[in-house]
C-alpha cells in the first residue's frame, strides 16, 4: 500500500510493526513455566500466531506459508520472474545465519549481480522476512565496517526454507539457531516497547568478535549467546569502549534477558 500511494504521508501515521509472537509475550500469556515447556517447539518450529495455536498442524502450515507468502505473494507484488534465484537466496540465507554475508559471493553463487542481491534481500527485509545488522565500528583499524549479518525473524520459517524441522540437539546447526532465536527475541522486544535502541555485531579483521552490541543512551551492552554455560572472556580490543554490561547468554539464564 505505501509503495503504491503516490503521496507523503509524513505527519499523517504511525507505523506498526507486527512481528511473530515473541517469547515474552507467550509468557505473559501464560507461564513461563509454560513457555519454557514449548522452548524446543519453538526452535524448531518458530513462534507464528496460528503456529502456536495449531501445534499438531505446525509443519503443514508454514511450508504452506513458504510456499503461498514467500514464493507466490512477494514474487508477484515485486514483480519478481525469476522466482528460482530468490528461493535460492532464502537458502543460502538460512544456511548462513550468525555468520556474516558477502552480496558479492552470493550473486557469485546465483549467477546474477550484487545489485540484484540487494534488491532481494531488501524485498525480503521489508516482507518481515530477514532483518540485517550492520557491523559495530568508531575507531579500531582493525574492524570489519561495511559487514552484515542477516538473521530470520522466525526460525519456523527458516526451517521450512530449508525442509529441516528437526529438535535441537539434534541439528548440527544448533549453535546458529540459537543465535538467531536470542537475537530475533531481543530486537523484537525492543520494538514491541518502541525502545531507542540500536543494535549491531562486531568483528575485526584477527576474528575477535561478539555477536550482539546493543546501543542505547550512548552506553553499550554486549552480547554473546551460546547454547551451553560457557565462559567468554570480553575481547581486549573491544574492552577499550568500556561496555556497561557483557553477558552470555545460555540455555540456563536466556529468561532474564528476553522475558
Amino acid at each position: 500500500m505505501l509503495n503504491k500511494t503516490g503521496e507523503s504521508l509524513a505527519g499523517r501515521k504511525w507505523e506498526v510493526n507486527l512481528f511473530p509472537l515473541s517469547y515474552r509475550e507467550i509468557v505473559h500469556a501464560t507461564t513461563a513455566f509454560e513457555a519454557k515447556k514449548n522452548l524446543n517447539f519453538f526452535l524448531s518450529y518458530g513462534m507464528y500466531p496460528e503456529v502456536y495455536l495449531d501445534k499438531d498442524n505446525a509443519e503443514n502450515i508454514l511450508l504452506e506459508l513458504v510456499n503461498s507468502y514467500l514464493l507466490k505473494d512477494i514474487l508477484m507484488w515485486a514483480n519478481i520472474k525469476k522466482s528460482d534465484k530468490l528461493i535460492r537466496l532464502l537458502k543460502l540465507l538460512a544456511y548462513q545465519i550468525g555468520e556474516m554475508v558477502s552480496y558479492n559471493e552470493l550473486a557469485n553463487e546465483l549467477d546474477i549481480d550484487a545489485l540484484t542481491v540487494e534488491k532481494y534481500i531488501d524485498l525480503l527485509e521489508k516482507s518481515f522476512v530477514v532483518f540485517r545488522l550492520n557491523s559495530f565500528s568508531r575507531n579500531l583499524r582493525t574492524e570489519l565496517k561495511k559487514s552484515k549479518k542477516i538473521y530470520f525473524w522466525d526460525i519456523g520459517i527458516r526451517n521450512a526454507i530449508i525442509r529441516d524441522f528437526s529438535f535441537i540437539d539434534n541439528r548440527y546447526d544448533k549453535g546458529h539457531i540459537w543465535e538467531n532465536f536470542i537475537v530475533a527475541e531481543l530486537i523484537k522486544n525492543s520494538k514491541n516497547s518502541i525502545s531507542n535502541e540500536r543494535f549491531y555485531f562486531w568483528r575485526t579483521k584477527d576474528k575477535a568478535e561478539i555477536d550482539l552490541v546493543k546501543i542505547k543512551n550512548n552506553k553499550i551492552i554486549a552480547y554473546e549467546m551460546k547454547l551451553k554455560k560457557k565462559y567468554v572472556k570480553l575481547p581486549d580490543s573491544f574492552a577499550t569502549y568500556q561496555p556497561e554490561l557483557f553477558e552470555t547468554i545460555h540455555f540456563e539464564n536466556f529468561e532474564k534477558f528476553i522475558i
